[in-house]
């Protein structure tokens, strides 16, 4: 073949194998975008639910802080009355620790304005807590009672309301998140199909090209060769070789 020959032969070549390699590095870099976004929505979506679950069982804990003190007021042993309160004691701590914990996960706006909301609701309810234990342990039953069911209980409604919220709203963000992170795969998916297929093609028609190129001038040798071997020694081949 003519040095011009092997040189469009090599353009091809470099061609072909050049955008082969430029589709492979698009494909690398769009799965390695893919999986950072994957990554990402994973992350909101666990702390989400991890919120969502913390604040279920929040709510539990405030819920038996309601419990124990009114059976509290209820009982008239007074051994066994402490032991009531030592338990509104511990779920009382369980739900402070809750909502800490609650603080500290990144979340959104919506999330953190409902979190700072429980914690000055579940304070206020505390504040009202700690007035009826007193006047229960200084015998102060009548307004005891009286303060836990116009104080106490319209603040524990208040808190339960918004731990419902909370939950509705952690459950819809992770629902979101893991959405976008289907939505995202999907896309991903076809951006790497429709790169593969044009990567596939690309090949295709540059191996025909280069093909068609070495293959036609042999052919035209092995003629012109055939006609060599008959005896025709006036014929010309048009190879390059």
């Amino acid at each position: 073949m003519s040095a011009m020959a092997n040189m469009r032969i090599g353009k091809r070549l470099t061609l072909g194998f050049g955008a082969v390699t430029v589709m492979m590095i698009t494909i690398t870099i769009v799965s390695v975008w893919t999986q950072n976004e994957v990554n990402d929505v994973d992350e909101v979506a666990y702390n989400a639910e991890s919120q969502a679950t913390l604040a279920a069982r929040c709510q539990r804990d405030v819920d038996l802080v309601g419990r124990y003190l009114g059976f509290a007021l209820l009982i008239r042993d007074r051994a066994a009355r402490e032991g009531q309160l030592d338990k509104v004691a511990d779920a009382r701590a369980s739900y402070r620790k809750r909502i800490e914990e609650m603080r500290a996960w990144k979340s959104s706006q919506r999330v953190s304005s409902l979190v700072e909301t429980l914690d000055a609701q579940t304070t206020e309810m505390r504040e009202f807590n700690v007035k009826v234990i007193k006047l229960l342990q200084a015998g102060q039953e009548a307004e005891a009672n009286n303060l836990f069911l116009t104080g106490s209980i319209a603040n524990i409604e208040k808190a339960v309301k918004t731990f419902d919220d909370l939950k509705v709203a952690t459950e819809g963000e992770a629902k979101d998140a893991y959405a976008k992170a289907g939505a995202n795969a999907a896309t991903s998916r076809h951006i790497i199909i429709g790169l593969g297929l044009f990567a596939l093609l690309t090949a295709l028609l540059f191996n025909g090209s280069i093909t068609r190129s070495i293959a036609g001038p042999i052919g035209s040798t092995v003629k012109a060769l055939d006609e060599v071997a008959k005896g025709n020694l006036t014929i010309k081949s048009d190879s390059g070789i």
